[in-house]
């Protein structure tokens, strides 16, 4: 569902009592297209949408999700390797994202950033998505938008991969996702995957929404099918890297600096959280 127009008049009588119902929680958002993303996640059943609405208000509260993209900042070694770019947004106003997981040395990563501040890092993304979303909804107050992530896989070891520290952070990171920003998804489009990648996303699986896996696109290395996806954004907006026009001035196909990103590198040991210093193990 793209659009509120498309929603059945008993689903817009649905949607007009649960606002009524929900107007004394603490919302980030109140408009139409925001409200009903909890009622798509549950169905239309409004007891179970209003229970699922109201923990996540708590949540906000307990994370301090409201705060993260005015306040907070996030930890150096999230900065420096986590090759995660903007492209903006696409011909329906929705917020475009890549990121080239397969150059992330991310079992050095999560080696060296405890796991909240990974989550943090996470949801500082979906709020700062969620704030052009919600941007847009006021100029376009029947449309619904959603998020776009591209995930570039190649050049991921295997043992990144399937390593317990990165398949737990998965499952941690899809927990997080489906109680707290349930329908902000347009797609996840995942390329250049693995013969292995199954091991991840079926240990992730269980842990999404019905809902969610319908949006997960997984494409292999044929270029022909995975540049088919970046066919909502402007050949300007895509780095020539992945079949755009979009280059630095100085040619480098990825864009790195007009896209703020950076190629990822391996974390050095000493970053580590168990090589760090009691003291500092006891602030983390």
């Amino acid at each position: 569902m793209e659009d509120l127009r498309q929603l059945t008049d008993d689903q817009k009588d649905i949607l007009k009592k649960f606002s009524k119902e929900v107007e004394d929680l603490k919302l980030p958002y109140r408009n139409q297209a925001y409200i009903v993303r909890w009622l798509i996640a549950r169905d239309f059943e409004i007891d179970k949408a209003f229970d699922m609405l109201k923990a996540h208000t708590h949540w906000r509260q307990k994370f301090g999700a409201d705060k993260l993209t005015d306040t907070w900042i996030p930890a150096s070694i999230a900065r420096s390797h986590i090759p995660l770019g903007f492209l903006g947004e696409d011909i329906d106003k929705n917020p475009s994202w890549i990121l080239m997981l397969g150059n992330m040395d991310i079992r050095g990563v999560l080696k060296s950033v405890p796991n909240k501040e990974m989550l943090n890092y996470c949801a500082w993304i979906l709020e700062r998505s969620m704030r052009i979303i919600e941007r847009n909804s006021k100029k376009n107050r029947t449309q619904i938008n959603r998020l776009n992530i591209f995930v570039d896989l190649a050049n991921w070891k295997v043992a990144d991969l399937t390593s317990w520290i990165s398949l737990n952070f998965g499952k941690d990171l899809a927990q997080m996702y489906e109680a707290n920003y349930p329908e902000i998804l347009g797609k996840l489009v995942i390329f250049n995957t693995p013969a292995l990648f199954s091991v991840l996303y079926n240990f992730v699986k269980p842990f999404l929404s019905e809902l969610t896996v319908q949006k997960i696109r997984i494409i292999g290395s044929d270029e022909t099918q995975w540049q088919q996806e970046f066919e909502t954004l402007e050949d300007t907006q895509i780095p020539k890297k992945w079949g755009g026009a979009l280059t630095d001035q100085d040619g480098n196909e990825y864009a790195l600096t007009k896209l703020s990103m950076n190629m990822g590198k391996k974390v050095p040991s000493s970053n580590y959280i168990s090589n760090q210093s009691p003291e500092l193990i006891d602030m983390l």
